[in-house]
């Protein structure tokens, strides 16, 4: 049985670790506003510093380098679509589903889920991607990025092979099926996000966005009607 000594242990502990996650996150939040304004290669750590209001070696205990600071901003956004499109794959195993069109609607709703949650992160990696910068870095974290890109991308292309195989979907190239998923969302999620930050500020995710949600409802009856059978 723990003694009262033990418990009271444990509670400072408990508390030194929440601490510990809202000082990262107090980090992550302000390195997120200075990024989006400043970019990658303009942003320094004691912009970042500054932006969290505590000291460049309070960064570092937390982080090593800007490049990790980085990489662990755009992990929410690629793990939460990793998360959506593994329940898809399941339950296509499952055969849960009966109709193509309730497939492709998933898999358009798993993407702007992943979207609303992380608007920010979304621009942010779409921004390393597009910038190149992923070939700047570190052998290690361009490794790992484009690992968990790859991962998402064939489990994608397995649940577009699954929809082929048990007759709910055309048969076409998954490849070239998934880069069309996938190019046609985050070309009418740009758009949509260009248009609004130019007057507001703010991605289109963070207000109720009725032309985004009508234009990737479109997108989506689009590739219904060109590849979904049943």
């Amino acid at each position: 049985m723990a003694t009262k000594a033990t418990r009271h242990k444990e509670v400072v502990r408990r508390r030194k670790e929440r601490e510990k996650q809202q000082r990262a996150q107090s980090i992550l939040d302000a390195a997120t506003k200075v990024f989006l304004n400043k970019g990658y290669t303009k942003t320094t750590m004691d912009d970042i510093a500054l932006a969290a209001e505590i000291t460049k070696p309070t960064i570092y205990q937390y982080f090593d380098t800007k490049e990790q600071l980085y990489f662990t901003l755009m992990n929410p956004f690629i793990e939460e679509l990793a998360s959506g499109t593994e329940k898809i794959e399941k339950k296509m195993l499952e055969g849960e589903y009966d109709k193509g069109a309730s497939l492709v609607c998933d898999l358009f709703r798993n993407m702007y889920g992943a979207y609303q949650k992380y608007p920010y992160r979304f621009r942010i990696v779409q921004f390393f991607q597009q910038s190149g910068r992923i070939w700047e870095m570190s052998d290690s974290v361009s490794s790992s990025l484009n690992k968990k890109g790859k991962l998402n991308f064939d489990r994608l292309r397995r649940v577009l092979a699954l929809g082929i195989e048990q007759g709910l979907l055309k048969d076409y190239n998954v490849y070239q099926l998934a880069d069309v998923f996938w190019g046609l969302f985050v070309g009418v999620v740009q758009l949509s996000d260009v248009k609004s930050y130019r007057t507001t500020r703010t991605p289109a995710a963070n207000r109720k966005d009725r032309n985004l949600e009508a234009s990737l409802e479109l997108a989506e009856k689009l590739v219904t009607d060109a590849v979904a059978l049943s």
